[in-house]
């Protein structure tokens, strides 16, 4: 009982202990508006319903609302500031945002009389609005795609959405502006709901292990997997007692999960094959990190490509295989070139992040580039990744090391 009651303390108190001590560590050094960016591509439709509803609930002096609103924007500035920025802290965000846009958009429902409205003509703003917002987007993706203008259907489109807009501003009139305003903010609901329903589909169920959408920071290659299934056919099965292959420490994550049970066996082992120029000025090389001095006396051996071609001279009687790709990242164009945000002030950052939006705002490419990845995760640059050579004795486990590799 003692034990489950210093759960209590362990997990909260000590919990956030940890996370306060991890702010001087940066993890990912992202920019600060990272979370804005990484909102904007899955969690849209509470952000902005969740905006305005902010302005609303103040306005409306409405204390649930406010408080609602002041937890959204309290969270989201601490989020903001707080130096480690990932994937999975949106979740502390979008909860808030979820439940001030609910309640948001639950009042305005409620304000019409649906009985009554439906019956006139305002009611084609349900699916009016979203249709018009459906034609504006092909319309900008159909423009940036084809530098123009080309067609007359791509005029036809741009006068057909003139008519409609015009339509929609007559019908907000004669429904009077709340209750039209609200039958198209329910049709657009409606279709950016469906939207994300799709993206958090697609994000849990169409890519394996190609780091497509931004929610997975960093993750495996699959090129592990096969790596280390051709080790356990080529070595692991005829090995005897003791360890027949040692890895680059660099490789660590995320290959340590897949040779688990491995490294319970003692059949294999992580090494650090650093040398000194590789440790920054003042940091103590440790005792056990050192290159290759003469060739590895296990039947392989798997090193970053770095050290594999540093130490080439000690590895020319095994086979050779690679580059392989441990750890892929998502293409970080959103940075800010020659970025160092540790080194950097909040003012410093602002400074110099404002010439980079305006290029980014007024850049056509910057366009296309966003909105094929927000519609169809279409990336124009690969992704980031480390990589690494196999090297593995041609007489397997057991046999001396004398062909050529």
């Amino acid at each position: 009982l003692c034990a489950k009651v210093g759960g209590l303390y362990t997990g909260s108190w000590q919990g956030l202990a940890y996370w306060i001590e991890q702010q001087e560590v940066g993890r990912a050094n992202q920019p600060w508006y990272y979370h804005f960016l990484i909102m904007s591509v899955y969690e849209f439709l509470p952000l902005i319903f969740g905006a305005v509803a902010v302005f609303y609930y103040l306005r409306k002096n409405d204390l649930f609302g406010t408080m609602l609103a002041f937890w959204a924007v309290a969270t989201i500035i601490i989020y903001t500031v707080a130096s480690e920025k990932m994937p999975w802290l949106l979740v502390n965000m979008a909860v808030p945002l979820i439940l001030l846009s609910g309640k948001f958009m639950g009042e305005l429902v409620e304000r019409v009389n649906w009985r009554t409205v439906l019956q006139t003509a305002p009611s084609a703003l349900l699916i009016l609005a979203p249709m018009l917002l459906l034609g504006i987007v092909y319309l900008l993706h159909t423009y940036l795609d084809q530098e123009g203008m080309e067609t007359w259907r791509d005029w036809g489109l741009l006068a057909t959405i003139i008519i409609a807009a015009g339509i929609s501003a007559i019908l907000v009139k004669w429904a009077r502006p709340r209750v039209g305003i609200t039958l198209a903010g329910v049709g657009v609901t409606v279709l950016l709901l469906g939207f994300s329903t799709f993206v958090g589909f697609r994000a849990s169920y169409n890519y394996d292990d190609t780091p497509i959408e931004m929610l997975v920071y960093a993750q495996g290659s699959s090129d592990l997997v096969n790596t280390v299934d051709a080790l356990s056919a080529d070595v692991f099965n005829g090995a005897t007692d003791g360890q027949v292959v040692e890895i680059d420490y660099e490789l660590w994550y995320p290959l340590n999960w897949y040779v688990r049970q491995e490294q319970k066996d003692g059949t294999l082992g992580f090494k650090c094959y650093k040398d000194e120029d590789e440790f920054q000025d003042g940091e103590v090389v440790p005792a056990h990190c050192k290159p290759l001095e003469e060739p590895p006396s296990t039947s392989a051996i798997l090193l970053n490509v770095p050290h594999g071609k540093r130490d080439s001279k000690f590895l020319e009687e095994l086979n050779k295989e690679g580059p392989f790709k441990n750890l892929l990242w998502f293409p970080e164009k959103y940075r800010r070139p020659g970025e160092d945000r540790k080194k950097e002030s909040l003012f410093e950052e602002l400074k110099a992040d404002l010439p980079f939006a305006k290029d980014s705002i007024t850049s056509r490419e910057s366009w296309k580039g966003g909105l094929d990845y927000f519609l169809f995760r279409r990336l124009d640059s690969d992704w980031l990744n480390s990589t690494y050579f196999s090297y593995i004795s041609p007489e397997g486990p057991s046999g001396p090391k004398t062909s050529e590799g």
